[in-house]
């Protein structure tokens, strides 16, 4: 019978020529890995470009009469109130609560007694404001506030289905404020508008700025906004007001 040769896993044996061979071998696989993440990378950059949605902008224009909130439902925490108290809007509804945050507006009953749910689903209106974010700014994760931030649109779309539902992004807060640290920066507030942002595309929603209104030319709330650099004064209130009756659309949302 003829002998066999060593054959190549005989050759394998050569510990030089083994190490080669595992060498090219994990040569190969790094190459292949900066491929893949050279590819994602591409599909990365790509991704602004293939069309995401923006946000519907909503237009200055003149200002509409207060009778416009007659319909209008507020959902807000402690700094909502200041427009209940401050902005003469007696036929409009307020569902709003100190500490309030985009979790409990979906578990707590502030809302005349009731849960939210429970009081949007009790009558129609023609317009839904909403400011939530300032006590979740401590949050550890701003993808659990823009998650639970989603749950809460939903609620309301499916409770107000004609209904005019614009998101307004959190004010900011005075430089004493921020001055005291985390999780009060305006870096933190513009972070968390951005989610609000994105989902005010996502769902259709209208996104208002009315931090625009009040902020100072570093983007804080004067200090003469607020006492406690969070809660507008009476006049600031009413300027947080006249920007949202230059900023309407029709209702249907056209």
């Amino acid at each position: 019978m003829k002998k066999k040769g060593p054959g190549i896993f005989a050759k394998s044996r050569d510990p030089h020529t083994l190490a080669m061979t595992m060498g090219f071998a994990v040569l190969l696989l790094l190459m292949g890995c900066l491929a893949i993440l050279a590819a994602r990378r591409v599909r990365q950059a790509e991704a602004p470009q293939r069309g995401v949605a923006v946000a519907p902008e909503v237009s200055a224009g003149e200002a509409v009469p207060l009778s416009y909130f007659d319909d209008a439902v507020f959902i807000g925490n402690s700094r909502t109130k200041g427009v209940l108290l401050y902005s003469g809007l007696d036929r409009a509804t307020f569902y709003t609560d100190t500490g309030l945050t985009v979790r409990s507006a979906l578990t707590d009953s502030f809302a005349q007694g009731t849960t939210l749910q429970g009081a949007l689903s009790g009558r129609a209106f023609g317009k839904v404001y909403v400011m939530l974010g300032l006590n979740e700014l401590g949050w550890q994760y701003p993808s659990v506030y823009q998650d639970t931030y989603r749950e809460l649109i939903e609620m309301i779309r499916a409770a107000q289905p004609h209904a005019v539902i614009y998101l307004q992004g959190i004010l900011p807060v005075s430089a004493s404020k921020e001055a005291g640290g985390e999780p009060f920066t305006l870096a933190r507030i513009a972070q968390y508008n951005e989610l609000v942002r994105a989902l005010a595309a996502e769902y259709g929603c209208w996104y208002l700025t009315p931090g625009e209104a009040v902020c100072d030319d570093t983007g804080h709330l004067p200090e003469e906004a607020a006492s406690d650099g969070v809660h507008l004064t009476k006049s600031y209130c009413q300027k947080w007001l006249g920007y949202l009756r230059t900023h309407t659309v029709p209702e249907g949302g056209v």
